[in-house]
């Protein structure tokens, strides 16, 4: 079983791009993606929509 690669994320403009090299990183390697949000009011989808944008 592999170990899943976990990314926390925040409102930061470092943690999105690091949620974009842990995807890259973790569909590589075939692994699954856990993030975890230290997002305060937001919620975690509204950063990672953010991100996206």
């Amino acid at each position: 079983m592999a170990i899943p690669l976990v990314v926390g994320i925040d409102r930061s403009e470092w943690s999105l791009e690091a949620v974009d090299l842990a995807a890259a990183e973790a569909a590589r390697h075939s692994l699954s993606l856990h993030l975890h949000s230290a997002a305060g009011d937001r919620e975690p989808s509204d950063v990672i929509s953010a991100g996206a944008s």
